[in-house]
């Protein structure tokens, strides 16, 4: 009887041997984006600014920026992919940094940009305050002294307003002076004299106003006629103590 071996053969139908290609990894990006030039503030008013920087570059593409406003510590915020933006909600006065930075899809962020940023002064709306009153004095027929007490402000007095009229207000500055001398007023007339004070941001207090009435037109004393001084002038006594003085350009009678 004949035998076969089966050692080393391999049967028609039988398993086949495989080989297993191993996969290649793909490369991780480690490369951070690049920001140059320079990070530029403007329109800055007491609660914010424009900020705007330029396009960042990378190896496989800029993915956003992240931006901050601070006054220490960062706090980024995702802006997306724009290249400006408008800061507010800030403190009037105040120093911040402003920051900018830029990522890529990998989570890879690029050195920041910087730049100082100081919030203006908050605008002054309050008005000086004037309490107290206007004291006249040396009142004749053509106008007085006029005196009043310091206004008061938030920020700082610039100066003195002054008026005296028949009703309607005809303001002259006089500077930080608090007193004026008006002239040129009517005899016997009443007046209402106002001074209201104002600040660097041109707020203006309410005015003090105190009445003011001018003395009558003064008449010449008895006797004051120099008629020596006038040409062609004559003098006729009359018993009863009357004088004419006739001169060129009239007549003029003077009692004593």
């Amino acid at each position: 009887m004949t035998g076969f071996s089966a050692v080393g053969m391999t049967a028609v139908g039988g398993p086949r041997s495989t080989s297993t290609q191993a996969s290649t990894p793909v490369p991780t990006d480690t490369t951070a984006p690049t920001l140059s030039g320079s990070l530029v503030i403007s329109a800055i008013t007491a609660g914010g600014a424009h900020a705007a920087w330029p396009a960042a570059s990378d190896d496989t593409g800029v993915a956003g920026y992240e931006f901050s406003c601070d006054t220490g510590t960062p706090a980024w915020v995702d802006v997306g992919s724009v290249l400006s933006l408008d800061i507010s909600g800030k403190s009037a006065s105040t120093a911040y940094t402003a920051r900018v930075r830029a990522y890529d899809a990998a989570g890879n962020r690029s050195s920041a940009l910087t730049a100082p940023l100081t919030t203006n002064a908050a605008l002054d709306t309050a008005a000086p305050t004037m309490s107290g009153a206007i004291t006249l004095t040396s009142i004749t027929s053509s106008g007085a002294h006029a005196a009043w007490p310091e206004a008061a402000d938030n920020v700082a007095v610039a100066g003195y307003e002054f008026s005296c009229d028949t009703g309607v207000p005809s303001w002259v500055d006089v500077g930080a002076a608090r007193v004026a001398d008006p002239s040129g007023l009517s005899p016997a007339t009443n007046y209402t004299a106002r001074v209201r004070s104002y600040d660097a941001a041109g707020n203006r207090s309410a005015p003090l106003t105190a009445p003011l009435t001018t003395a009558p037109a003064t008449q010449p004393p008895a006797g004051s006629v120099d008629v020596t001084k006038v040409p062609m002038a004559r003098i006729v006594v009359f018993e009863g103590g009357a004088r004419v003085v006739a001169f060129a350009g009239g007549t003029r009678i003077v009692r004593f």
